[in-house]
């Protein structure tokens, strides 16, 4: 009975090994190649096409040479694909128009056709992607936009500055330390903006975004911007109230620009909160006396330097 078993199990394990090499030989025998022949960089050129190829290795398939479909997927966009006879048989290639506010384009390939077994037709349907784990399609990006550099590497808040390049668009925005920054398209070599309220006396990174690629334009010291106050004293009497200016020597940003004042003497003076409004360049704020004292106001914004101002009430 023991020797049954045994001759049964090595039956049984024949066939296991039998069955793995049948389907590993069939799956080898269906299984075609794509190899893509698009490189990860393209320069640009001036009508904006740009080509996409690649090349199949049938293998041992006999293949029906008129159901042969390649086509490229853009963006979920299927595209078909011509043969390239200067190239070879078995090459395909699409010509595809990169719209101007992107450099980036992930893309995958798809090759169908029939092929005979015996007599028997049979279909194939490949992806080019199948053969990655996590199925990550190919990525083209352009070498049209770059940085040459900027006007200046440093500068006050508000200030205006140039930078400087090739094959920006209008799309294309400026980041300072990982924010936005409004940014005026010049030309097709030059973008510029208005260094914004960050904390003064640092260098942050700045970048150049165009479509999903970010580009080094190195980094931008911001310097201390001045903030005019005036008066530069005041003198109040007990009850009285005065008006104070807070000025700036260029538009509030988006938001506004918040303006911090802080004083020595508390409970002399009350003024509300200072906010220049956005677009503007100025603000009118009232302060009141409230009791008699002495004391300074520090007045501050982020990207500015510290003011001071007296203030006396009697």
């Amino acid at each position: 009975m023991g020797n049954y078993y045994m001759h049964v199990m090595k039956i049984k394990a024949l066939f296991r090994i039998l069955f793995i090499l049948l389907a590993a030989s069939l799956f080898a025998g269906c299984q075609s190649l794509i190899v893509n022949r698009t490189p990860s960089t393209l320069p640009a050129n001036a009508s904006g096409l740009y080509p996409f190829s690649f090349e199949a290795d049938f293998g041992q398939h006999r293949v029906i040479p008129q159901t042969v479909k390649a086509t490229i997927v853009i963006d979920g966009q299927a595209y078909p694909m011509q043969r390239n006879p200067m190239a070879g048989a078995s090459v395909f290639e699409f010509e595809y128009r990169i719209p101007d506010n992107r450099n980036v384009v992930k893309y995958y390939y798809r090759l169908e056709y029939d092929w005979l077994q015996g007599t028997v037709v049979q279909h194939a349907d490949h992806y080019s992607t199948e053969f990655s784990p996590k199925h990550t399609p190919y990525v083209t990006r352009l070498t049209n936009r770059y940085v040459i550099q900027t006007e200046s590497n440093r500068g006050p808040v508000g200030t205006r500055i140039a930078v400087l390049g090739r094959g920006f668009s209008e799309f294309d925005t400026l980041l300072i330390n990982g924010q936005d920054v409004a940014t005026t398209y010049e030309n097709p070599n030059t973008l510029s903006f208005v260094v914004p309220p960050l904390p003064a006396g640092r260098s942050y990174p700045l970048q150049v975004r165009a479509g999903d690629f970010l580009i080094d334009a190195g980094t931008f010291r911001v310097d201390a911007a001045e903030l005019t106050v005036l008066p530069s004293t005041l003198m109040l009497q007990q009850g009285e109230s005065e008006m104070m200016l807070f000025r700036i020597f260029f538009e509030a940003p988006a938001g506004g620009l918040p303006v911090e004042v802080t004083t020595d003497t508390p409970d002399f003076i009350v003024m509300p909160e200072v906010m220049i409004p956005e677009g503007a360049m100025s603000v009118n704020i009232p302060v009141q006396a409230v009791a008699p004292g002495r004391g300074k106001l520090y007045i501050t914004a982020p990207g500015f330097g510290e003011t001071v101002v007296n203030v006396i009430v009697e």
